[in-house]
């Protein structure tokens, strides 16, 4: 209400609620904005609020409230015992033609079965978008023991025990392979080759590999014999030790398509605006959601 005669306004209910002047949202409504401004666009997000409400936080405050409760967020340090997975990707950010990356590790196990299938726990240790360093940087100070990645980025120093993915090395072999000058009726029949290799138990797999890699070699396709043999190293990893929760990063292929779901939005972002929106998405995905008190919020 605003007085005709002094020009002052007045909120008759903040004065029954006794909120200070300036309030207009409670959290439990600020905390309903900020679920909705991190799976659609901040001004999709305000107008569905407004359809429904009386009032809504604007598409900027919408982004500052995300903004204000990602600087809350610490992420999770419980890896012991489990297996890290770590991946990549690219996101329109930035001043890059071609984006920025975003480098995502989250630790999982198998869970129990319901309604017949089976669960993953997932728990978000690291998210940020730059260069790798951040992430090197994050797992060297945890007490990691297994790892599995796809290869983008040197991790070896990063854990005890660091698996490849043996779906990226068969999914790579077909670009290596291509460079090499091969054709696709052929690479294929390589593609398959190795997989049986990878998913072959025993101490012969490691001998499949090495007869493999030199038939690629004789064979004049160096670029993929090259691939195979830097992998080589952490490609049997898993063999010596049982402890791998999974071989494979599917667990985080699945984090990493909601992520290029939320983030490919037809505008580019900033980093810090597009780091935001992710950390509290995966927070709330795969850790713990916060319990906000219904109080005021201003």
């Amino acid at each position: 209400m605003r007085c005709k005669a002094c020009g002052r306004t007045f909120r008759p209910v903040n004065a029954v609620l006794g909120l200070p002047f300036q309030r207009r949202f409670l959290d439990e409504l600020v905390e309903k904005a900020i679920g909705m401004g991190i799976q659609m666009p901040f001004g999709r997000a305000s107008w569905a609020l407004r359809a429904l409400l009386a009032d809504a936080p604007s598409p900027e405050g919408l982004r500052r409230q995300i903004a204000a409760r990602a600087a809350t967020l610490v992420p999770c340090d419980a890896v012991a015992g489990k297996t890290v997975l770590v991946d990549g990707t690219r996101v329109k950010a930035g001043t890059n033609p071609r984006g920025s990356a975003v480098h995502l590790a989250i630790s999982a196990v198998p869970g129990p079965e319901v309604a017949g299938r089976p669960t993953i726990h997932k728990r978000l240790l690291h998210l940020h978008v730059g260069d790798a360093e951040g992430l090197r940087q994050r797992l060297l100070g945890l007490p990691v023991e297994r790892l599995v990645h796809d290869g983008g980025m040197n991790l070896e120093a990063c854990a005890s025990k660091v698996q490849r993915c043996r779906w990226h090395l068969v999914h790579q072999l077909n670009h290596y392979l291509w460079l090499d000058g091969m054709k696709v009726e052929q690479r294929r029949h390589y593609q398959k080759r190795l997989k049986r290799l990878l998913w072959r138990q025993g101490p012969r797999a490691p001998e499949g590999l090495d007869a493999f890699i030199k038939e690629l070699q004789i064979d004049g396709f160096r670029q993929s014999a090259e691939h195979l043999e830097n992998a080589q190293p952490q490609t049997f990893t898993w063999q010596a030790d049982q402890g791998f929760a999974f071989t494979t990063t599917a667990p985080l292929e699945r984090e990493m398509r909601e992520l290029n779901r939320r983030a490919d939005v037809g505008a580019r972002w900033s980093h810090r605006g597009i780091e935001n929106v992710l950390t509290v998405l995966f927070h709330y995905r795969l850790n713990e959601k916060p319990i906000v008190p219904l109080r005021a919020y201003q």
